[in-house]
């Protein structure tokens, strides 16, 4: 496994094993760009495989080194080509365009607009909800030079749901569960609810399931989520899917043993960018840890060069109001008033 040398120190290390978090052995560390391909050819050059989730630039890691060839990762990444994985009644009404096509102007607004690109991104990025011309102009510069973007309609929401699932290479893909997800201003991603009480039913899954099952048939295998949402006239809608482990895939492997052991029903995974140092974080959450209101994954220095740390892990609770509570607590204890 390859990764940053924060992640990797002893007190880390101690405190994931204190969470109850396997830590793995042979561990490849890095310090910066550098030596991430610095790494990345030795451990290719070794004959190693490289388990990415998104394309790379040919200079850090050739197509033979990939663990599901580059030109497949590029195919499914893009948010283009999701009408080929998707069956027809599980999508929204969408259609590819231009950018030329875009800027004239003849688009029945609002509208969401995505591009279609080899490059996955996530968060949020390379999506906007365009209420204007001028918000089209702006996408338009904001991703240039992309000639190519999906217009999707504007979908009123009833529930947003982020579903997990393991691809193996043959035979049936297992879905994972999913978790409510918290999006700001249609398309940014800020967090999501996993709940004892409500799980996700497989029902919702279905279009998704069909899709993972395509790009299983393609080529690729590993982990994949894809975001569904629930319209407030009743579709079932898959509006974009993740060739990789993400957000909230770890909650969701986690959750189930986490709750089950803490006799909590309710999780939510947080980050606090702290201005209390790494040992006084250290105290804080591992009293919360002991209290079973926290799971921390990490705690790390802060990387804008400010005093402080980056403090990972699951807020617990019986109810959303409870987490609640608990997360404006930890935000003023770690963060206090000037963050």
């Amino acid at each position: 496994m390859l990764c940053h040398e924060a992640i990797a120190t002893e007190f880390m290390c101690q405190l994931l094993e204190e969470s109850g978090f396997h830590v793995s052995s042979g561990l490849t560390v890095y310090s910066d760009a550098a030596a991430f391909l610095a790494s990345l050819h030795h451990l290719a050059d070794s004959g190693n495989k490289i388990v990415v989730y998104e394309v790379l630039d040919p200079l850090e890691a050739s197509d033979d080194s990939y663990w599901v060839h580059r030109e497949i990762l590029a195919f499914i990444s893009n948010k283009g080509n999701l009408d080929k994985l998707v069956p027809q009644a599980f999508l929204p009404a969408r259609s590819l365009v231009g950018r030329q096509d875009l800027l004239r102007g003849n688009i029945q607004l609002p509208v969401v607009i995505k591009v279609a690109s080899d490059e996955p991104s996530n968060g949020g990025l390379g999506v906007r909800v365009c209420r204007s011309p001028s918000d089209i102009i702006a996408m338009c510069d904001r991703f240039f030079p992309c000639d190519s973007f999906v217009v999707e309609e504007l979908i009123h929401v009833e529930k947003n749901y982020g579903l997990s699932f393991a691809v193996p290479r043959t035979g049936p893909i297992v879905y994972l569960g999913g978790s409510e997800q918290i999006i700001e201003d249609h398309v940014n991603y800020a967090g999501t609810w996993i709940e004892d009480s409500t799980r996700v039913s497989s029902g919702i899954a279905e279009g998704a399931l069909e899709a993972m099952s395509r790009a299983q048939t393609l080529g690729f295998y590993g982990f994949a989520g894809a975001d569904v949402l629930v319209s407030t006239d009743g579709r079932v809608l898959v509006v974009d899917l993740n060739f990789r482990l993400t957000t909230a895939t770890p909650p969701r492997l986690f959750a189930d043993s986490i709750l089950s052991s803490t006799g909590r029903t309710v999780l939510r995974p947080e980050r606090f960018v702290a201005s209390a140092t790494g040992d006084t974080a250290a105290r804080f959450v591992r009293q919360l840890r002991r209290e079973r209101r926290f799971v921390p994954r990490y705690i790390l220095p802060r990387f804008d060069g400010r005093s402080g740390s980056m403090v990972h892990g699951f807020l617990l609770g019986h109810s959303r109001a409870e987490i609640e509570k608990l997360r404006t607590f930890m935000f003023t204890t770690l963060c206090g008033p000037s963050e």
